[in-house]
């Protein structure tokens, strides 16, 4: 970053880090006027009330719900709720979940002995342009984020690549979304945010003030000590080129195309970010090998043309789309494979093997997936970059992933099992998981205890939970390994 755009990004942070503080202040003390019981009237729906399991549910994107349940569920619309509702479970001896957008895959946000904070009503995009920070709540959805930066902007933040997804848990469970390697994850695009303790206090976490805050929301997802509403997010300019390449490949040519790109990885370029995904399309077998180019010049799409041609088999593809110009992120988007009302599970393994470990691991679980819509994903994550001290601490050369898909309850187990075997086969070769696709809770009920962070991020956020709730508010499902 520009000198010049360091100091605009460092001073319009100290003045909104200034209006954060002086806003906690009089919100804390208002707070502490009020029986939280009371001030949450109308928004507290308990276990025995008919409005509680609609909202339960609806608050679980995936229709695989879980069988866990909030005594109580809030349904905030700004930070004295939060306040009241934290204060509440602090009093009751109640966990503490928060949900954002809902997409967490196990439904994480949803706890037994709890009290769930659900921010869909907290509604916030503030974009400061000449800092290029935009202030936003936790439930902004992708595509409201991206569709205002870009119109009225030029602008773009990575977000996640379903535009649906809320940016409060893909933030802060690492940010793997659009252009990731050129910009950065989105957890590092987390500049600051604002925050109720554990103790129930509204405080702002920065790199000055806090610091263990905005660390640990940094990559920590589901075992954050607190309730994050408010994020400051920096953003960017949007490419100037932007493409989309896409190719098809029969059956047949899946393990030709994977280690042709297993090979060529290493000459990729940042603006490039390709991945290939195995499953059926039409009643297919198929391999989609798509190529999102976020490109600057004419020059960085004519490297791209030129790295492609190297595939030996591309003129075997039986269907192909050239460099279309794209929006991307944008609101249009949204992945064909995730139905809607469809009962997911996933995972996955961020690796540093080649292609003689991987293919064999990828088509065994490609070739036995439980459904035909289910998917087996490989993405390139190069060049190699060296992560800032942050919580999301689990990279690699290569994040390999299953998804299974389907819609009827009696496919459940064997989704689960079927992914359960992806985890124990790349464990070998594997450096841990991704907490975006976050399956900590199956993994341990079947014996799969396997990292999300790494062991000393670990060790650093065991310390924090003890440190700033000592009562156990707030944490994992179940303890990461």
């Amino acid at each position: 970053m520009a000198m010049l755009n360091r100091r605009h990004l460092v001073g319009g942070s100290l003045l909104l880090a200034a209006a954060a503080v002086a806003r906690a202040q009089k919100l804390t003390t208002i707070s502490q006027r009020s029986d939280p019981l009371e001030a949450l009237k109308g928004k507290i729906f308990f276990r025995s009330d008919d409005n509680y399991e609609p909202i339960r549910e609806a608050g679980i994107w995936n229709a695989r719900k879980p069988e866990r349940y909030p005594h109580a569920i809030v349904l905030a619309t700004n930070e004295t709720d939060v306040i009241h509702a934290v204060r509440l479970a602090r009093a009751k001896g109640w966990k503490v979940g928060t949900r954002s957008g809902g997409h967490s895959w196990e439904g994480t946000h949803t706890r037994d002995n709890s009290l769930l904070i659900n921010l869909a009503k907290m509604e916030q995009i503030d974009v400061h342009p000449a800092q290029r920070i935009a202030v936003i709540s936790p439930s902004t959805q992708s595509q409201d984020l991206n569709r205002l930066l870009r119109e009225k902007h030029d602008l773009m933040f990575p977000t996640a690549h379903n535009y649906g997804v809320g940016l409060g848990g893909f933030v802060m469970c690492g940010g793997f979304g659009w252009n990731a390697l050129s910009v950065g994850l989105g957890c590092e695009n987390l500049m600051a945010l604002d925050l109720v303790t554990a103790d129930g206090e509204l405080i702002h976490a920065d790199e000055s003030h806090n610091s263990d805050y905005l660390w640990a929301a940094r990559g920590s997802g589901p075992g954050f000590f607190g309730v994050a509403v408010r994020y400051y997010l920096r953003v960017h300019p949007r490419p100037a080129f932007q493409r989309l390449t896409n190719y098809i490949f029969p059956q047949s040519e899946i393990e030709p195309v994977l280690r042709w790109m297993d090979g060529a990885m290493e000459r990729f370029p940042r603006y490039l970010e390709m991945f290939a995904l195995a499953t059926a399309m039409e009643g297919e077998n198929r391999l989609l090998l798509t190529c999102p180019i976020h490109a600057e010049t004419e020059a960085h799409l004519q490297a791209v043309r030129e790295i492609l041609a190297t595939c030996p088999v591309l003129g075997k593809a039986v269907d192909k789309m050239v460099e279309l110009p794209v929006n991307m992120p944008s609101d249009t988007e949204d992945d064909p494979l995730l139905l809607t009302g469809g009962r997911f599970v996933c995972d996955g393994a961020w690796t540093d093997a080649g292609a003689d470990e991987i293919i064999p691991r990828f088509l065994r679980s490609f070739n036995s997936r439980p459904t035909p819509e289910s998917f087996v994903f490989w993405q390139p994550f190069v060049p190699a970059r060296t992560l800032p001290d942050m919580a999301c601490s689990i990279t690699g050369r290569s994040y390999v992933s299953p998804t299974s898909v389907s819609s009827d309850p009696a496919d459940d187990a064997r989704c689960a099992a079927w992914t359960q075997d992806f985890i124990r086969d790349f464990a070998p070769i594997s450096n841990g998981g991704n907490l975006n696709d976050d399956n900590m809770l199956m993994n341990r009920q079947y014996g799969n205890n396997r990292r999300y962070l790494s062991a000393a991020s670990a060790e650093r956020m065991k310390s924090l939970l003890a440190r700033y709730d000592p009562h156990g508010m707030f944490g994992y499902l179940t303890p990461p390994a």
